[in-house]
């Protein structure tokens, strides 16, 4: 194998290493709830409900009187995402 054959494997080692690890940490994960007799993680529906409050949000805020002031709205959304997905999570469903 010549020296460009490894550089792309090795590039690509952090990736799958990361794949195969990440399954293997949500497996630790308590608090289910049960959504239409389907069970659901806990953290899964603070997701969702952070990324629908963070989207609320973030509209409000463009229309409000912010608008100039706020930075990209990638960055917003996804600190508003983080801050209302793990406030959900602490308040309803830690055990």
């Amino acid at each position: 194998m010549d020296g460009h054959g490894f550089n792309r494997v090795a590039r690509r080692l952090p990736l799958a290493a990361a794949l195969t690890v990440a399954p293997l940490m949500l497996t630790g994960c308590s608090g289910w709830l049960s959504l239409w007799g389907i069970l659901v993680p806990a953290w899964m529906v603070s997701l969702v409900l952070g990324i629908a409050g963070a989207w609320v949000s973030l509209h409000l805020l463009k229309r409000s009187f912010l608008r100039d002031v706020l930075p990209p709205p990638a960055l917003t959304f996804t600190c508003l995402m983080i801050i209302y997905s793990t406030l959900l999570w602490l308040i309803f469903f830690r055990d």
